[in-house]
C-alpha cells in the first residue's frame, strides 16, 4: 500500500505543479498581452506624431513657396520702379540739360 500511496501523493504533486505552472503561464501570458498593448498604443501615437509633422511639413513648404513667389514679385515690382525712377531722372536731368544749353526738345 505504500507503493500506491507514494503513487497518489506523486500524482497529486505533479497535478498540483501543473496548476502552479498553468497559473503561471497564464500571468506571464497577460503581463505579455499588456506589454504588446502598451506598444501598439505607443506605436500609434508615434505613428499619429509622424502624420502632424508630416502634415506641418507640408503646410511649411507650402508657405515657404508662397513666400518664395511673393518675394519674387515684389523684387519684380521694385525693379520696374527702380528702372522707371532711373528713366525719370535720365529724362529730368537730359531736359535740364538741354535747358542750360538752349536746345529745347519735348520729351
Amino acid at each position: 500500500m505504500t507503493e500506491q500511496n507514494q503513487e497518489k501523493i506523486t500524482l497529486a504533486k505533479n497535478i498540483e505543479e501543473q496548476e502552479k505552472l498553468k497559473v503561471k503561464y497564464e500571468e506571464e501570458s497577460k503581463e505579455q498581452q499588456q506589454k504588446i498593448t502598451l506598444l501598439e498604443s505607443t506605436i500609434t501615437k508615434k505613428n499619429d506624431e509622424i502624420f502632424e509633422l508630416q502634415k506641418e511639413n507640408k503646410r511649411t513648404a507650402g508657405e515657404r513657396d508662397d513666400w518664395k513667389t511673393e518675394a519674387n514679385a515684389r523684387s519684380k515690382v521694385y525693379q520696374e520702379n527702380k528702372k522707371t525712377d532711373e528713366q525719370t531722372n535720365f529724362l529730368t536731368e537730359l531736359a535740364k540739360l538741354q535747358e542750360k544749353k538752349g536746345i529745347k526738345i519735348e520729351i
